[in-house]
């Protein structure tokens, strides 16, 4: 990163995310809910499966995971004094990967490329000139993810969204 004399700072971010998911709800084909029908409807099976599409998705098994590469600027208040707080905000792009296998079922291994933002919040304690400490939380979302069904001849939209707490250390070079 590189900090300015005016409280302006900016920095490159590589960060990497995963998270489970644990249960989906609200399946919807056509614009209507579908989580009461029977999960033969997914399979295209004629045969009634006795479990309903809401039964089998709400036992969620999968994961998304997301790689990202922001370009943050930020701006640190009382950026002399010992204790600092700062905001920032960032643009980049995330590399979002999704599995979900409800139930056992295969439904979605894919993933895509999309644009990604967040804020940030934090404070900075300085413990000498080159070594600080740092608290922050990040809201960070990206565009929606538009990943293929192997299970039948469809897509979905995913919405990727993430508050994280960071807590580290930073070594400055140089002033």
């Amino acid at each position: 990163g590189q900090r300015y004399g005016s409280g302006l700072r900016s920095g490159i971010e590589l960060s990497y995310g995963s998270a489970d998911v644990v249960t989906h709800m609200g399946v919807t084909a056509g614009g209507g809910l579908i989580d009461g029908v029977d999960a033969a409807v997914l399979t295209g099976s004629a045969a009634q499966l006795g479990v309903t599409v809401g039964e089998v998705v709400a036992d969620g098994r999968g994961d998304i995971t997301t790689l990202s590469l922001f370009a943050n600027a930020y701006y640190d208040f009382n950026r002399d004094g010992k204790f600092a707080p700062y905001i920032g905000a960032g643009v980049g792009f995330s590399d979002v990967d999704i599995t979900f296998n409800p139930s056992g079922v295969g439904i979605v291994d894919d993933g895509e490329t999309v644009l990604a933002y967040q804020a940030k919040l934090g404070a900075t304690l300085k413990f000498n000139d080159a070594w600080e400490g740092y608290a922050e939380y990040a809201y960070r979302m990206t565009d929606d993810v538009e990943v293929d069904v192997a299970l039948f001849p469809a897509s979905l939209e995913v919405e990727n969204q993430q508050g994280l707490f960071n807590f580290g250390v930073r070594y400055r070079f140089g002033n």
